[in-house]
């Protein structure tokens, strides 16, 4: 199931802050930057494109507390063309 859900899974993902969303696991659209993941988007024109940091939304994320376990599957630049 994880292998089709995932496009990417965290081999060791770390609780970073304290707030609201302390304590739960988060997936991510491969169309967010994430610093170190792969973030293709579902083109094959970045296939191999890893962030070099994290978008605004996922410092966000991780400042309330949130776990980012991975990115999910997605269409093409999220167009939702196969």
């Amino acid at each position: 199931m994880q292998e089709k859900l995932f496009s990417y899974i965290d081999p060791s993902p770390v609780q970073s802050g304290a707030g609201s969303l302390k304590n739960r696991s988060i997936a991510i659209q491969p169309n967010m930057s994430v610093r170190g993941w792969p973030c293709q988007a579902g083109s094959l024109a970045l296939e191999n494109y890893v962030a070099l940091e994290d978008a605004t939304a996922i410092e966000c994320l991780r400042a309330a507390g949130a776990i980012l376990t991975g990115s999910t599957h997605m269409a093409e630049l999220g167009f939702g063309l196969d």
